[in-house]
């Protein structure tokens, strides 16, 4: 999962809040008796406090632009590639051009 860091550059309630979080999951690390201890503590702290405090990022949904018969073409291609190399070249040739026109037709819609 993506966590929004630029939210600690921005907002000092969240930055404030976030070290308060570290700080505190990091106080057991003393407890720790080996180095490679303390530093797994110290990743799960840093992992939970982000996972707590932080926003999820969300990204923006692809345009779907590519009709179905591309995708068809392309999990076809995928089950060809190692059997028969000169399928696969002319599907790869097809599916570009196809692609090709998607995007021209897509771009002339918008």
């Amino acid at each position: 999962m993506h966590y929004d860091w630029k939210v600690l550059e921005s907002d000092k309630q969240m930055k404030a809040k976030y070290r308060v979080t570290v700080e505190n999951r990091c106080q057991h690390l003393d407890a720790a008796v080996s180095l490679e201890e303390k530093w797994k503590l110290l990743q799960q702290s840093l992992v939970d406090s982000t996972e707590e405090v932080l926003p999820k990022m969300h990204r923006a949904a692809k345009q779907q632009r590519m009709k179905q018969e591309i995708l068809d073409k392309m999990k076809e291609r995928r089950n060809v590639k190692l059997l028969d190399m000169d399928k696969f070249q002319k599907l790869n040739k097809e599916i570009r051009k196809m692609c090709k026109q998607d995007k021209e037709e897509w771009l002339n819609t918008q």
